[in-house]
């Protein structure tokens, strides 16, 4: 029965060996091991926890279901279009400013103008 054996007994050599060595050795693989590199389908589409999943795990199968991808991709249209109204707002704003300007200019210069006609 093997289970118990006679403690007075060596221990056999192949159970017998340097824990840290043995760990060093296999760490020293990994490290000769060129770096697994995956392409990421679709990642402006996925979701920063999936991201996550697939930096720690190349393998895993994640993939978007055609719903969801629709829904993300309608999203993102959707913040383009607010980012060029924003844009065009500040455009359409800034033109605004500068014909306000300019208008408040000639004002200035009638009634400057008007001025130096009844002083004369």
């Amino acid at each position: 029965m093997g289970m118990h054996r006679d403690p007075n007994r060596k221990r056999p050599a192949h159970v017998k060996h340097n824990h840290k060595r043995h760990r060093e050795k296999i760490k020293r693989r990994r490290a000769a091991k060129p770096p697994r590199i995956c392409e990421i389908p679709d990642a402006d589409l996925q979701t920063p926890g999936q991201l996550r999943k697939l930096r720690t795990n190349p393998n895993a199968n994640i993939e978007l279901s055609g719903k969801r991808k629709r829904k993300i991709i309608k999203q993102l249209r959707r913040e383009l279009k607010e980012q060029q109204v924003a844009e065009s707002a500040m455009e359409v704003s800034a033109t605004d400013s500068s014909n306000a300007g300019k208008k408040r200019q000639k004002k200035q210069q009638q009634a400057a103008s008007v001025a130096m006609e009844t002083d004369q």
